[in-house]
């Protein structure tokens, strides 16, 4: 089944919306219908409910967000580069898009019901447990790995939102931050 342009153009301008507040709840059928320059009943061609809009733009949110760290776990990189590749692109998404990202690894109920989610974020971490496997040179279904891996989102969290969060605090730049955390996560320096 192909989407109407309108109903596109709908999730697009949802979208928005949940990049400016980073509260799926926020994204309403008025709200939408204003920014794509139609009436709010319009969009119930497309949308059975409110609920099915917000799912659409979530499902958004998780593909930009999985677009933008999955290749970096692509099998033609050395398992620590990789570990590298996919550090940045995760902090760089959570730079780009923080509300966005706060929503997505800490606010939202809605993320955690959507069948697709689940299995698309199963198949990265999934790649990224065989990844971290390869560079530590550890069984990737392994209590080593699995504690590394928990350890390192911990702190990988840390470093995506702490920054923003307190503005204050004298931080190294993202590159020095990614660089001690992957020497650390998997003993190799970036060169």
């Amino acid at each position: 089944m192909v989407a109407s342009s309108l109903a596109l153009r709908a999730v697009g301008a949802g979208r928005e919306i949940l990049e400016e507040t980073g509260d799926p709840a926020q994204v309403t059928m008025r709200g939408v219908a204003r920014r794509v320059g139609v009436a709010a009943p319009s969009l119930y061609r497309h949308f059975d409910t409110v609920e099915d809009l917000r799912r659409a733009v979530v499902v958004l949110a998780v593909e930009d967000f999985l677009r933008a760290v999955a290749p970096a776990l692509e099998a033609d990189r050395p398992p620590a580069r990789a570990v590298h590749a996919f550090v940045t692109a995760y902090v760089g998404f959570a730079r780009l898009h923080p509300l966005v990202y706060r929503m997505l690894v800490t606010d939202s109920e809605i993320v955690h019901e959507l069948p697709e989610v689940t299995t698309w974020v199963r198949e990265v971490t999934d790649r990224g447990r065989e990844v971290l496997g390869l560079a530590l040179g550890e069984d990737p279904a392994g209590t080593v790995v699995r504690d590394v891996g928990l350890s390192g989102w911990l702190e990988l969290h840390g470093i995506a939102s702490l920054p923003a969060a307190h503005l204050g605090t004298p931080w190294p730049d993202d590159e020095e931050l990614i660089a001690s955390f992957v020497a650390r996560t998997v003993g190799v320096t970036r060169s």
